[in-house]
């Protein structure tokens, strides 16, 4: 786990209960992970929760249901999943060690080797170790599930300036670009089977070529209106179903990470991660999608190729943002 992540207090007992579940298949596990801005804590406890002030920690809001609540839960189903988030997951000590652990300069282990190459490192850990076991699983034809716990168990501070927000996201995309080119031998080999088929793949053209294709979109774009090649009206169909479909997408998964924990009905605040239950939470968050769609999504393609050109020029430094940390929170008196 980061350490500033802040877990519920039965966190851990969850996670093993989950292990007991599944003894001999199961090989690693993630959990469900929500944004901590704007909660208010005290002693190490979360004592209410609300939505952060700032729409640029509100829209990660939107990103964090859709991506860990929808996506990673259904890929884990499937045992397809690449990243167990390092905010909090629990592997198979032998299995971990086997593999030979987080990949750093420093890596001694033959397999690491094998896999990496020598000095090889990446910031993008807990991504290229899942890989990597998915790889040393298959290369023996061997069984091992990774699961993704929908339960809500950890919280994690999330960046609240565009300057921060900036660095997070290069650095995201350099470590994809990082475990695709350390694993690169995976893809579509039917040794790997949906992971090589399907995972590495979609990962491969729909996260790390998107910033070359909406580039292009946005370069061709007005050439196409200037030579006179661009049907006007077709192109604002076009827009709105790609508007509406992607709002469709954000919103149904806000609808259903909010009804979902109202209907668990967890006595303890603690434990429950999306208790935005009220209208005007609910309504917050839905007009977040609609900001990512509108201007965010354009900023986030400028950060993705600037962590393109830091790939290309192989930085390895963390660019690690600053935190307001939960400590620092509890001094203050209340949430942001």
């Amino acid at each position: 786990m980061d350490a500033d992540s802040l877990v519920v207090p039965d966190a851990l007992t969850r996670v093993v209960q989950t292990v007991l579940d599944e003894p001999g298949s199961l090989v690693a596990c993630g959990v469900q992970v929500a944004v901590a801005n704007g909660l208010s804590i005290r002693r190490g406890q979360v004592t209410k929760v609300g939505l952060p002030r700032s729409w640029v920690a509100r829209v990660q809001v939107v990103e964090y249901m859709r991506t860990f609540t929808q996506s990673r839960t259904a890929l884990g189903r499937l045992n397809m999943l690449l990243v167990l988030s390092g905010v909090f997951a629990v592997f198979r000590r032998d299995l971990l060690l086997d593999v030979g652990a987080f990949l750093t300069p420093a890596q001694t282990s033959k397999v690491g080797r094998e896999y990496c190459g020598e000095g090889a490192s990446t910031v993008s850990e807990d991504m290229e170790v899942v890989v990597r076991i998915h790889r040393y699983l298959m290369d023996r034809d061997r069984v091992g599930r990774l699961l993704m716990i929908p339960e809500p168990l950890v919280w994690t501070e999330t960046p609240e300036t565009f300057a921060n927000l900036g660095r997070q996201r290069a650095r995201w995309y350099r470590g994809l670009l990082e475990c695709l080119s350390l694993h690169r031998q995976m893809v579509m080999r039917r040794r790997y089977g949906a992971v090589g088929w399907l995972s590495l793949p979609y990962q491969a053209l729909f996260e790390a070529a998107a910033p070359f294709i909406e580039l292009a979109g946005w370069i061709l774009l007005p050439v196409s209106v200037a030579i006179g090649v661009l049907d006007l009206k077709l192109l604002a169909l076009f827009l709105g179903i790609v508007l509406g479909a992607n709002l469709l997408l954000s919103i149904g998964s806000v609808l259903v990470a909010t009804w979902a924990e109202t209907a668990r009905g967890e006595a303890d605040p603690s434990a429950r991660l999306f208790t935005y239950s009220d209208p005007l939470s609910i309504t917050r968050l839905v007009a977040a999608a609609f900001v990512e769609n509108l201007g965010y999504r354009q900023i986030v393609l400028y950060w993705r190729l600037r962590g393109l050109v830091d790939f290309l020029r192989g930085k390895k430094v963390w660019d690690k943002f600053g935190r307001v940390g939960f400590g620092a929170e509890e001094a203050a008196g209340g949430a942001r």
